[in-house]
């Protein structure tokens, strides 16, 4: 990562990636390192044919959650929003 290239000069606290049926598991694996090593404190990675939403942090490797969970975060207190909600519409 070129830091003089960036459009910002800090990481967002929470990244989101739709990923795609056609993304390599290897790619999406160095971005989520990548994401982490660089200062982003969560990273979700939504999957739309699984209807599944995978949570990086750097606290716990990983959490998987599926259509029935709600999507929530300690960074954005009293939000929440039903993983099949998001992903019907």
């Amino acid at each position: 990562m070129d830091e003089d290239k960036v459009p910002i000069p800090f990481a967002p606290d929470i990244a989101v990636e739709i990923i795609s049926p056609s993304e390599r598991t290897s790619e999406s694996v160095r971005k989520v390192q990548a994401y982490l090593r660089h200062g982003v404190k969560e990273i979700w990675q939504v999957f739309p044919q699984d209807r599944t939403v995978l949570i990086y942090t750097s606290t716990f490797p990983l959490i998987i959650l599926g259509p029935e969970a709600s999507l929530h975060s300690a960074l954005l207190p009293e939000w929440e929003l039903p993983i099949a909600e998001a992903l019907d519409s």
